[in-house]
């Protein structure tokens, strides 16, 4: 009978940050996955070309196309995965998932579901599965910066962890949401520590594949411009020039995600460079990497390429700035002990 542990289940799998984070997993740190005795990937749309050969190859990394949002069904999927595997072999403490099992789940939640009371039944779904199941569990919640909002007595003034949420998008306030409902479900079963960590992540760029985001997917927009013979490329979001972001790349955040799991930290973390980028400046700087890159044709590195600026969306916010000094400390503390 082979035991179960420890279980590690990954949302949206093969989106932007999960894929580039597990690749990464793979092919730098080959050792990581050993510490887990199942592992589940979950997307709703599974996309496994965008995952190394590695993990596809791995027997007890489990990948499952499912819809989220249908929340009772996939609890089912979950508890019928830990009893039986596929040649029905045990993979649990006695057959009665409800008195026998004692988990350790790591649920890493990049997925959004875009409908904030799906994804909290969802979250509710697992927390009432671990609690039933005699398990522990932590929930690792990939938030954003742009919960903050904007800094309204002085915007370049790094936001820190602790300062009041006034988010103006959508996407910020459904992020708070989030937080805050996974804070009071733990709060309420006694689990708020250690079992919650959360990452609000600065404006992310790089990586191995194309993102529908502005900056995640810039160099693939300029280089499929470039290749069109068309010269001019639109930012078709937050496009004023003077605008302020703090970009991190996207190997920068995989080295800091594992390092907060390893040293199993809780709380609030901002991942940020604390770098003050204009964007005008990023796009440049984007522009003349891929421009110098001797792999493109060196024709191309000829011609000019044109950056059209749109204009300033009144949900958007001018200057998003982040204090990292919190994980700072943190990293450092582990490194020190």
């Amino acid at each position: 009978m082979l035991k179960v542990n420890k279980v590690f289940l990954v949302t949206g799998a093969t989106g932007y940050l999960a894929a580039n984070f597990l690749n990464f997993i793979q092919t730098s740190q080959p050792n990581y996955f050993e510490a887990y005795d199942l592992i589940f990937l979950i997307d709703r749309h599974l996309k496994l070309s965008r995952l190394d050969d590695g993990i596809l190859e791995n027997n007890k990394i489990k990948k499952i196309a499912f819809d989220l949002s249908q929340a009772e069904e996939f609890i089912c999927l979950l508890r019928d995965s830990l009893l039986s595997d596929p040649q029905g072999d045990s993979l649990i403490f006695g057959e009665d998932i409800d008195d026998r099992l004692v988990l350790s789940l790591e649920v890493l939640h990049f997925a959004s579901l875009n409908n904030s009371e799906a994804e909290k039944l969802f979250i509710k779904g697992l927390h009432e599965f671990a609690l039933k199941s005699n398990s522990l569990i932590k929930f690792i919640y990939l938030s954003s910066s742009a919960v903050y909002g904007e800094n309204d007595s002085d915007p370049l003034i790094p936001s820190r962890e602790h300062d009041l949420l006034k988010p103006v998008s959508v996407y910020g306030v459904y992020k708070m949401q989030i937080e805050k409902f996974i804070q009071e479900l733990l709060r309420k079963s006694g689990r708020l520590e250690p079992c919650f960590l959360v990452i609000r992540l600065a404006n992310p760029y790089g990586g191995e594949f194309e993102c529908r985001g502005v900056y995640q997917n810039f160099k693939q927009q300029l280089l499929d411009t470039a290749m069109d013979g068309n010269f001019t490329v639109k930012i078709n979001a937050e496009a004023e020039r003077q605008i302020i972001r703090d970009f991190v790349s996207i190997r920068d955040f995989c080295f800091i995600l594992v390092d907060l799991i390893k040293a199993n930290a809780c709380g609030i973390y901002n991942v940020a460079s604390e770098k003050i980028t204009y964007l005008e400046d990023f796009a440049e700087s984007v522009k003349n990497d891929l421009l110098n890159n001797s792999l493109l044709d060196l024709s191309l590195s000829q011609k000019k390429i044109h950056i059209e600026y749109q204009g300033f969306k009144s949900a958007d916010i001018k200057v998003s700035h982040l204090s990292g000094r919190k994980l700072r400390d943190c990293l450092q503390a582990r490194i020190s002990a």
